[in-house]
């Protein structure tokens, strides 16, 4: 750009690159991961409808009275496009299962967006290919955004929630589907950006039952955006790099790296990059949570012989921020359980298993449960820094009152890119957590629909089939 030029904010040039890659052919393997983290969130949404917070966020949205655009996931009810994406999006986020980004340490759920791609996919009936283009470039710009501020100024950072990105994202995502062009998708972009911003106290400490709905104030709010915009609302072109914008909140000056970081080409799509959680825990305790069962399978320990269970993490900000948290250490709520490692081994020690069973009946206050908490030792161990790269290695040893001792270290947690989760596995838990509930439609099927979403023409009759089944309808 010469000096005779006019200057283009950051915005617009990431409208243009958004809309450039919509238009090009994304590779088959791309498409295909956007299909599998769909269904590995409907999984999730299910999952997460009787959560206390889901059912707080369905009162408050059939409040706003029913509208007929869009469905919610499990409900006989339907709502307006922003409703759904809100409602939608702290189901899948509610019980903690839903995907992570782990590359070079955790990066949020990019997961949290979906429910707005599919709103407005179902409301503008959308083919499949157009939905899956959508969730792809959320993903991405997704990633590039939070990995800019972590290279880039990770102490102020981390005073802002991962969802800080989502506005963006999820304004990006609606806008694609809706349409817009360069200017309208870089003015929704712009007005949910600009307000998007949330701190990280949202799950710290006593995590509040909010947790579950961060990112749907973000979900919402980016479908509200996109509509504003089609309609020509304009919003704050340079709230990325410009005086008081994002840049300003970091302390950072604009070398003009963010602009190349967000729309440089692209040699791989991070939607490639992301862990699908087998487990409804924190992503950090997923491949504790895989050695401990697999201990309990392979040796059969007797766990009321154990007197001690030393978990290593390895040396990095993430872990000794868990591990330090007295609140995660004695959890008291749900939403603290799911984070608390000493619970999370206990309990699959207990059980064999992890899933939502083991959440129910206020099960971190047991008293057994407590006792065998309280043998949890947590350390770092700087040697496993090296395998933190791409994801979360773990090593947990057992040891027992007869001088027995088991250890265990999983370098790749099941769901993570070097270990992916196979379709099968997917779908299984799909029905897993859709198992209870009556949906309209046959959900074996749906499972493999919604694996294979480059082939629906319309997606939104597919979409309406995860709604409620009345009872009188049988």
């Amino acid at each position: 750009m010469t000096n005779n030029e006019p200057y283009v904010p950051v915005i617009h040039d990431l409208a243009e690159w958004l809309l450039d890659s919509k238009s090009s052919l994304l590779p088959d393997v791309v498409r295909k991961a956007a299909s599998r983290q769909t269904l590995d969130s409907l999984a999730c949404a299910f999952g997460g409808i009787e959560h206390e917070a889901s059912e707080v966020a369905l009162r408050v949205v059939l409040d706003q009275g029913e509208l007929p655009e869009c469905t919610l996931i499990g409900q006989t009810s339907r709502a307006s496009m922003a409703n759904a994406a809100f409602y939608n999006s702290t189901i899948v986020r509610a019980i903690d299962c839903n995907d992570i980004f782990f590359r070079n340490g955790p990066l949020g759920h990019p997961s949290d967006n979906i429910p707005v791609a599919i709103a407005i996919a179902e409301r503008q009936k959308a083919t499949g290919i157009d939905y899956l283009n959508a969730v792809v470039l959320g993903y991405e710009i997704n990633w590039r955004i939070l990995d800019y501020i972590r290279a880039h100024a990770a102490a102020h950072a981390a005073h802002w929630d991962y969802v800080s990105s989502s506005g963006i994202v999820s304004a990006a995502m609606a806008g694609l589907l809706l349409k817009l062009d360069k200017n309208q998708l870089a003015n929704a972009m712009a007005i949910a950006g600009v307000q998007g911003f949330t701190l990280s106290g949202i799950r710290r400490g006593k995590v509040s039952m909010l947790k579950a709905s961060a990112g749907a104030f973000a979900a919402q709010r980016g479908v509200f955006a996109a509509l504003l915009a089609k309609e020509g609302m304009t919003g704050p072109a340079e709230f990325l790099e410009g005086n008081g914008g994002m840049l300003t909140a970091l302390a950072l000056d604009d070398s003009g790296d963010l602009r190349q970081r967000l729309t440089q080409s692209t040699a791989f799509w991070h939607i490639l990059d992301v862990t699908s959680k087998p487990y409804p825990a924190i992503g950090t305790s997923q491949s504790a949570i895989s050695a401990v069962l697999g201990m309990r399978r392979e040796f059969e320990v007797n766990v009321a012989s154990i007197q001690r269970i030393e978990v290593r993490l390895p040396d990095v900000p993430a872990a000794r921020l868990q591990m330090s948290d007295p609140d995660f250490l004695s959890p008291t709520s749900r939403e603290t359980a799911d984070h608390s490692l000493p619970f999370l081994v206990a309990v699959a020690l207990e059980d064999g298993c992890l899933g939502i069973e083991q959440f129910r009946g206020n099960r971190w206050m047991d008293e057994t449960t407590r006792t065998l908490m309280g043998r949890v030792v947590q350390t770092t161990d700087p040697t496993l820094n090296i395998h933190a790269v791409k994801g979360y290695p773990t090593v947990v040893a057992i040891e027992t009152v007869d001088g027995e001792r088991y250890e265990r270290k999983v370098l790749d947690a099941p769901g993570s890119p070097e270990s992916p989760l196979t379709d099968n596995e997917i779908t299984d838990k799909f029905l897993s957590y859709a198992d209870p509930f009556r949906v309209v439609g046959h959900k074996k099927e749906l499972a493999w629909r919604f694996l294979n979403l480059e082939h629906e023409q319309d997606i939104s009759a597919l979409i309406r089939c995860l709604g409620g089944k009345a009872p009188e309808s049988d």
